[in-house]
């Protein structure tokens, strides 16, 4: 019974542990003087991590990289997993990624940025994947937040963005275990256990 009840006491505890919110700020302005700054607050702020500004850095000379050997790809394998994304676990993966988003309490947040990554059909490829996530924010959070693609051949960040969120880990918790255990998603994940044993036989 003494186990019983310290067990109990233990999960009381944890459960009250994740259900205080946990408030993120993060400043970055590259125009002024580029810098950083990001700032996590748990437990009424009585438990805070900083990082402090960070200033770039010039770029350090780029060593000439080695050409690594191609590993033959397993074409079947890789035909066989694509034939798993269904309808169904798309419609779960667009659910979990609108209940993260949610989940968070943005008080306040304001960007305005370009990026790029140096490889314009690679930055073509994150802002497809980006756009369609911006779709599902709240029509006042979307206007907030404008993103410009820069298809230049050099890396870049450029712009001021701001932001205050609050996030309640048990909310972020629950979506994910809802998300894992759904019908969809554990049919993938056995189908995709049986696939991997039969071609290792």
């Amino acid at each position: 019974m003494l186990a019983i009840a310290i067990l109990a006491i233990l999960l009381g505890l944890f459960f009250v542990l994740i259900s205080i919110p946990v408030d993120f700020i993060f400043r970055f302005d590259s125009f002024r003087s580029p810098s950083f700054r990001f700032q996590m607050g748990w437990f009424f702020s009585l438990v805070k991590i900083k990082i402090g500004e960070k200033k770039k850095k010039p770029p350090k000379p780029k060593k000439p990289k080695k050409k690594k050997a191609k590993k033959k790809k397993k074409g079947k394998s890789n035909i066989q997993l694509a034939r798993l994304i269904t309808r169904s676990l798309l419609f779960r993966v667009l659910r979990l990624v609108r209940d993260v988003l949610g989940s968070f309490n943005l008080m306040h947040i304001d960007a305005d940025l370009e990026a790029g990554l140096g490889e314009p059909a690679d930055t073509g490829m994150v802002f497809g994947a980006v756009w369609p996530l911006l779709a599902l924010m709240p029509v006042s959070l979307r206007q907030q937040i404008r993103l410009s693609p820069n298809f230049g051949t050099e890396p870049v960040l450029a712009g001021t963005a701001n932001g205050d969120i609050r996030i309640r880990p048990i909310l972020i918790i629950f979506v994910i275990l809802r998300f894992i255990f759904s019908g969809p998603v554990l049919r993938t994940i056995k189908n995709i256990i049986v696939i991997k044993w039969r071609n290792r036989n």
